[in-house]
């Protein structure tokens, strides 16, 4: 299982991907394309977690607790825009989603709905 792991993150990160650390757990960036990132514990609000890439640093403010396994905004996603996990877009925004704010079925809509 180690292995797989392994070979997981270092196909995530020779593909453009990176972490979110907050402290020596992490959530997940799986594609640089991405605008969200996945939660690998619960996250809090008010808690702060930083985005490592390719392209550097940078710190993201916890906006709304976060079960481990969901998704985090790790930019501004305006309403109408795609959301991007995978380097693919997973649905589009049903409303504006400030950084650092859950993702989920509450906020998007699949990639044949509508927006309005």
């Amino acid at each position: 299982m180690k292995t797989f792991i392994v070979d997981v993150i270092s196909n995530i990160f020779e593909n453009g991907g990176g972490f979110v650390w907050k402290g020596r757990n992490f959530v997940l960036v799986i594609n640089e394309k991405d605008n969200v990132a996945v939660a690998m514990i619960d996250l809090f609000a008010g808690e702060t977690v930083a985005v490592r890439g390719r392209s550097g640093l940078k710190e993201i403010q916890v906006l709304d607790n976060i079960p481990r396994g969901h998704k985090i905004a790790i930019s501004e996603i305006k309403k109408g825009e795609p959301v991007i996990k995978y380097g693919e877009i997973i649905g589009f925004a049903s409303t504006p989603i400030m950084k650092g704010s859950y993702v989920h079925n509450h906020n998007i809509v699949g990639r044949c709905g509508s927006c309005e």
